[in-house]
């Protein structure tokens, strides 16, 4: 599972983003994750509390959000959900796309207050 590798590396850079404008406690780690990122969010959930546990952000909430992935078809240009619609233009057929969303893995936001 290569999530806990990527959980370690979003607690560092919460920790570090904390340290960096003097504040003590992360409360909240909201993260962005793309349907093609290759991260499956309830790996990610399930394994963050392994990451942080006894630790000071053993405490930390951490909410996944999943975006979804659109691409837009190159032959009629129609933007479709790709993994709905299994790859394919539901407009016109064609498996010729570019994608537009949804291969993040961000972390959008983190809540963290000083002493």
């Amino acid at each position: 599972m290569h999530e806990l590798g990527i959980i370690a590396q979003v607690v560092k850079i919460a920790k570090k983003t904390a340290e960096a404008n003097n504040l003590t406690k992360i409360n909240k780690i909201v993260l962005q994750v793309g349907e093609l990122s290759g991260a499956v969010p309830l790996y990610v959930e399930r394994g963050f509390p392994a990451v942080v546990y006894n630790t000071p952000m053993q405490d930390c909430e951490l909410k996944v959000e999943e975006v979804t992935a659109y691409g837009v078809c190159e032959d009629c240009r129609h933007e479709f959900p790709i993994v709905k619609c299994e790859g394919k233009c539901p407009k016109c057929h064609s498996d010729k796309f570019n994608i537009i969303s949804g291969t993040q893995f961000i972390i959008k936001e983190i809540v963290a207050r000083s002493s």
